[in-house]
């Protein structure tokens, strides 16, 4: 657990523009890239880090999301049921990481 009380969480994945040969959409490149970004200086500064695109199922998801109804067509933001999900992931990897912190010696 971080020595600090912040929290970096990774942002939902950004507009997909490519498809691979199944018709899958894709993420840009930059996004995992920047998501290593973001891990490396959380962790370098002391803060918590959730990866919501990892999370959601990494490359593609968000088109997954949008069929489940759990993503809105501009492929951008959750649907209400959507952020229900997301919001209760956090909620679980806070609890998990707050009970690995009061559980180490």
């Amino acid at each position: 657990m971080p020595r600090s009380p912040e929290l970096v969480p990774r942002h939902l994945p950004e507009r997909h523009r490519l498809e691979d040969a199944e018709g899958d959409r894709l993420s840009l490149d930059f996004v995992p890239k920047l998501a290593a970004a973001q891990r490396k200086i959380a962790a370098e500064v002391g803060c918590a880090y959730w990866d919501m695109y990892e999370a959601m199922g990494g490359a593609g998801a968000m088109g997954r999301w949008v069929a489940k109804g759990l993503g809105r067509p501009d492929m951008l933001h959750p649907t209400s049921a959507g952020a229900e999900v997301l919001g209760n992931w956090l909620y679980l990897a806070l609890i998990e990481g707050y009970q690995a912190f009061v559980g180490r010696p």
